[in-house]
């Protein structure tokens, strides 16, 4: 796998990683949505598309639309919270994806508690969302030994947790390049090695 140019300088820390992830989701999320993309950029929205329906647990795009995904960064302390609606064969359905990442620290305490009581409550009062279907999950791209506390609270809480690999559905064991898309910037970030 060759080095990110992008993700790669001469720091000695991670400092940024987080933010630069939180970026990154929120627009390949919004791209899933953008009918520009799926004739322009047709292997970048397939990617787009699959991640965000992994997201909300959906395997098979066979008849699915996504129709819009508005997305906020650092809301109420939540890396990212996502307003989604798809349609599936027609009828549409509402999904909250609440995120929140990891990329050199452990989660803090009651972190994941406080991201799912703000959801809630928040949800709870907003009539138009209030009977949308909530995603939590745990985006990490910490290596797998120092994720397991991570992982482990994930399945305790209620949180689905993702690799920062998988999240778009790239398994290291397969060549890098066949994850290239017509994107520099996706490439960049999603295809290289950072550290």
């Amino acid at each position: 796998m060759k080095d990110s140019f992008f993700m790669k300088d001469s720091s000695e820390s991670d400092y940024g990683k987080e933010a630069m992830l939180d970026f990154q989701l929120s627009w390949l999320m919004r791209i899933a949505a953008n009918k520009d993309y799926e004739n322009e950029k047709p292997r970048l929205f397939a990617i787009a598309k699959d991640t965000l329906l992994r997201l909300i647990g959906i395997e098979d795009s066979t008849g699915v639309e996504i129709k819009s995904v508005e997305v906020w960064k650092q809301w109420d302390y939540i890396d990212l919270v996502a307003n989604v609606i798809i349609s599936i064969n027609g009828k549409d359905e509402k999904h909250v994806v609440a995120f929140e990442d990891k990329a050199y620290t452990q989660l803090r305490d009651g972190q994941l508690d406080k991201c799912k009581n703000n959801v809630e409550d928040w949800y709870s009062h907003n009539e138009d969302w209030k009977d949308a279907e909530k995603h939590y999950c745990v985006v990490s791209a910490l290596d797998k030994p120092k994720a397991l506390a991570i992982m482990k609270e994930c399945e305790q809480k209620g949180f689905e947790y993702f690799d920062f690999y998988d999240i778009i559905g790239y398994k290291k064991e397969e060549d890098a390049d066949k994850f290239e898309t017509e994107s520099d910037l996706f490439n960049e970030f999603w295809s290289r090695q950072w550290s």
